[in-house]
């Protein structure tokens, strides 16, 4: 009988439309959104009052709709802070975008392009051909394809030239791309019938050539870019593979990943295989990832012979994985940096931060310090390992430097909290836990960003 009187409390949605609070609302939300919320809201409080025996207030069920409404039109993805030291961080994006690329994406986005245009001849053109060109001259390759992403550029190549046809892979190379997405599932997906030759630790060339058959369509090799086996291991180089691709007349595919375009000075990712080397070893495809090592948005990169290109330009699964404006004038701004000097490379964020220096980080880290100490805050310059992360360059570090946050000698602990509502701010900040205590690697932040970092601590540490 209770229940029965409180449910007779709850207002009906016309009267709810009629209360202040949701008339100054109903100004500034679609219509329709705002009914179907509010009837939303009504059944959860019936529910608390039904199911929990519940008294419930108008008051409450106007909160209700208004946090509802707030939470609907507030974006989820926001721009966060990375002090982890992790560079190519997936939870995180990935690949920053340099300023300039965000310029272009905004100037070509803002009105029409040429995006399937030929201003040349006046006629329909194809949207691969804004970045084939350049990456043509950049990888040595002889054709290009864009799409998604790097697992998409497999499933496109497996399917469109081995469905329903065998493809030999190495045991020790059937990765985990990540998400739980696995080789395996992208051989299913694709059609294309995968053949396991050696073991995990250890694959021989005979294993390949065994396994080849009237059948084989295809050989595929997957760089480990994510992973390493280390010890009693061994693998089949890219040279053997090209070798037994010409003398078998079947299609080498090459899964590098990491998009590390070409061999540079730099020692550290030099230690990661590259696509015009490959190309250069006779490989006929070799596909990679956009927002790795190359720096650019989410894509998927295939590269190399035209003859089996073109065999991916014309299947109907090409158009369901192409890119858009936006994602092909990300990619040809930053294609655009490699074709100039090693000055250009520095609008690439990620290659201005593998060219740091341990004078640079230890600069950073002192600033840091001195900015949390104009607040009170102490704390302590520690060493560090930033990573490439990404899918790229499994088990190396690079020596860095982190500022860590000095407990108070109250005994109180407070990194897992101060952590947590790092992660409530506006502009939120990842940092990490190390034994138990609050760091923030210097690595991948700027003096900008640290600053904020020691204002907002400032409100939160009181």
């Amino acid at each position: 009988m209770e229940n029965s009187k409180y449910l007779k409390n709850i207002p009906s949605v016309d009267k709810i439309l009629n209360f202040p609070e949701i008339v100054e609302l109903s100004g500034k939300t679609n219509r329709m959104i705002l009914i179907s919320v509010i009837r939303e809201e009504l059944d959860k409080f019936r529910n608390l009052i039904v199911n929990q025996k519940q008294e419930v207030e108008v008051s409450d069920i106007i909160r209700g709709i208004q946090h509802k409404i707030h939470k609907l039109k507030s974006s989820t993805l926001t721009k966060v802070i990375n002090a982890t030291g992790t560079v190519v961080h997936t939870n995180l994006g990935r690949s920053p975008l340099g300023l300039k690329v965000l310029e272009n994406m905004v100037n070509i986005a803002s009105g029409y392009s040429n995006l399937e245009f030929d201003l040349s001849k006046g006629t329909r053109g194809k949207r691969d051909h804004h970045i084939g060109e350049l990456l043509k001259y950049l990888t040595g390759a002889e054709d290009v394809v864009i799409v998604n992403n790097n697992a998409a550029a497999v499933l496109l190549t497996l399917h469109s030239l081995a469905r329903g046809k065998e493809v030999i892979i190495s045991r020790g190379e059937l990765v985990e791309i990540g998400g739980s997405f696995r080789m395996p599932e992208i051989f299913s997906a694709s059609g294309a019938v995968m053949v396991e030759v050696g073991t995990t630790n250890k694959t021989h060339l005979y294993d390949y050539q065994q396994a080849v058959n009237e059948n084989t369509a295809m050989i595929i090799k997957v760089h480990k870019s994510n992973y390493s086996i280390q010890g009693f291991s061994k693998e089949v180089s890219v040279k053997q593979l090209v070798n037994l691709s010409l003398q078998s007349n079947l299609p080498l595919l090459y899964d590098i990943g990491s998009g590390y375009l070409y061999p540079t000075a730099d020692q550290y990712l030099n230690l990661e295989p590259d696509v015009k080397t490959a190309i250069e070893e006779g490989v006929d495809i070799v596909s990679f990832s956009g927002d790795k090592l190359l720096g650019g948005p989410q894509s998927g990169i295939i590269v190399g012979k035209q003859k089996y290109l073109k065999v991916l330009k014309k299947a109907p699964l090409k158009r369901a994985l192409r890119v858009g404006k936006l994602t092909i004038s990300a990619l040809t701004s930053t294609l655009s940096f490699y074709s100039g000097n090693e000055a250009d490379l520095e609008n690439i964020p990620i290659k201005q931060m593998f060219k740091q220096t341990r004078e640079q980080l230890e600069k950073r880290a002192g600033l840091f310090k001195q900015q949390l100490k104009k607040y009170d805050i102490d704390s302590e310059i520690v060493s560090s390992k930033a990573r490439a992360g990404g899918g790229a360059l499994p088990g190396k570090e690079v020596e860095s430097i982190a500022v860590k946050l000095v407990e108070p000698s109250t005994g109180e602990k407070l990194a897992d909290k101060i952590f947590a509502d790092l992660l409530k701010l506006d502009v939120p900040v990842v940092g990490f836990i190390r034994k138990g205590e609050l760091m923030f690697d210097v690595y991948t932040l700027s003096d900008e960003q640290t600053a904020y970092i020691a204002e907002q601590l400032s409100i939160l540490i009181k």
